[in-house]
C-alpha cells in the first residue's frame, strides 16, 4: 500500500510539473509579443510578420536557404559583396527610446583574419547617429580570436566584444541577443548572458534604413555568411524571455 501510495505520489508530481512547464512556455510565448517592433522568420522572404509591415527589400545575390533546424527557405545567405543585402526602410517605431532588444541568429561560413563583418546595422556611416551588430577579427585585440560586438557612435563606452574561437563561430548557428535598460548593455549569446555592462546612448536615433548582411565598410569587403530570425523590441526582454527565444524559437 505504501509503494502504490509513493507511486501514486510521483505521477501526481511529475504531471504537475508538466503542466507548469507547459504554463512557462504559453506565458513567455506571449509575453514575447509585447513590445514586438519588427520580426523576419524568413521563411520564403524577408517581410515582416508583427503586423506592422517593415518589410525587408532583397538585394544583390542574396538568397534563401536552410535555417539551423535544416528547414529549406528558411534563412538567408549573403554571398561575397557590398551589395547583396537585405534594405528594411526606416520607420520611427525603430527609435529606441530609453530600451530595446534586438536579436538574431547568424552562422559564418568562412573565417577571416583582420577584418569587420557586418551582420546588421541602421547607417550612422552618413548621419553619425544609429548602432551597427557585427563580428571582428582583430590579434591586436584578442589573439586569433572572433569578436561579437555592438556599438554606437554616440554610446559613452567603446564596443564591448564576447570573444569565440574559430571552432566556436565557424559553420555554427549563433543566436546573439543585445538587451539595453538602465543604462545598461547586457549581451546573451546562445540564450545566456555573457555581460551586463553600463552606457548610455546620446542622439542614439536616425532616419537611416536598417542594412542585414553587407558592411559598413565597403573597402575590405565581406565573408559567406547567413541570417535568420530577426526581431525587434522597444522593451527590455526578460532574461526568461531571451532564453525562450533562443530554446524554442518564435513566430508571432
Amino acid at each position: 500500500m505504501k509503494k502504490l501510495t509513493t507511486i501514486l505520489f510521483l505521477l501526481i508530481l511529475t504531471l504537475f510539473s508538466c503542466t507548469n512547464r507547459d504554463e512557462e512556455i504559453i506565458d513567455s510565448f506571449n509575453s514575447i509579443k509585447v513590445g514586438l517592433v519588427a520580426y523576419y522568420p524568413f521563411n520564403g522572404n524577408a517581410n515582416d510578420v508583427s503586423g506592422n509591415f517593415s518589410h525587408g527589400t532583397v538585394n544583390g545575390s542574396v538568397k534563401l536557404s536552410s535555417d539551423r533546424n535544416g528547414k529549406p527557405n528558411s534563412s538567408y545567405f549573403f554571398p561575397k559583396g557590398y551589395g547583396n543585402l537585405i534594405s528594411i526602410p526606416h520607420n520611427d517605431l525603430f527609435n529606441f527610446n530609453s530600451e530595446f532588444t534586438i536579436s538574431l541568429w547568424f552562422k559564418f561560413n568562412e573565417p577571416w583574419d583582420y577584418h569587420v563583418e557586418s551582420l546588421i546595422y541602421k547607417s550612422y556611416v552618413n548621419s553619425n547617429r544609429g548602432w551597427h551588430i557585427g563580428v571582428n577579427q582583430d590579434n591586436s585585440i584578442s589573439d586569433k580570436k572572433f569578436g561579437v560586438y555592438f556599438e554606437s557612435p554616440t554610446a559613452k563606452v567603446v564596443p564591448m566584444f564576447e570573444f569565440l574561437s574559430k571552432e566556436n563561430l565557424v559553420n555554427k548557428w549563433i543566436n546573439v541577443t543585445y538587451v539595453f535598460k538602465d543604462n545598461c548593455m547586457k549581451c546573451y549569446l546562445n540564450g545566456i548572458c555573457s555581460y551586463a555592462k553600463q552606457t548610455y546612448f546620446k542622439d542614439f536615433n536616425n532616419k537611416e534604413n536598417i542594412t542585414i548582411g553587407s558592411s559598413i565598410n565597403p573597402v575590405t569587403g565581406t565573408y559567406l555568411k547567413e541570417i535568420d530570425d530577426i526581431g525587434f523590441w522597444n522593451r527590455a526582454l526578460t532574461a526568461t524571455e531571451v532564453n525562450y527565444l533562443y530554446s524554442n524559437g518564435f513566430e508571432p
